[in-house]
């Protein structure tokens, strides 16, 4: 009985590490490849840099090939617009918060 609570418990922080890893990718890709490249931020349009995560979320649950990808995607909406929220004054001045 107890090896079956470690077991368990270990299952869970395992899903949760797992979780935490691959929340707001589309946050993070959305700033590294989506409009933004090599030209400085300010010069994007503001409508494209800000929540460029929810910006993504279509394209990419479109071009997703299997049912476990686009339940990824879902599950990364409220962390990325989380982060989105987080980081909106510095995308809306236009200050780029990540270097990629």
């Amino acid at each position: 009985m107890k090896a079956e609570k470690v077991v368990n418990h270990i299952l869970t922080y395992c899903a949760l590490v797992v979780l935490c890893m691959s929340t707001s990718c589309a946050s993070l890709s959305g700033r590294a490849y989506e409009g933004f490249g090599n030209q400085p931020k300010s010069s994007v349009p503001i409508s494209d840099r800000i929540y460029p995560g929810l910006h993504m979320f279509p394209k990419e649950f479109h071009e997703a090939e299997g049912g476990v990808e686009r339940v990824g995607l879902v599950i990364d909406i409220p962390f990325s617009f989380a982060f989105d929220t987080l980081v909106l004054p510095f995308d809306i001045l236009g200050i780029p918060v990540f270097y990629f």
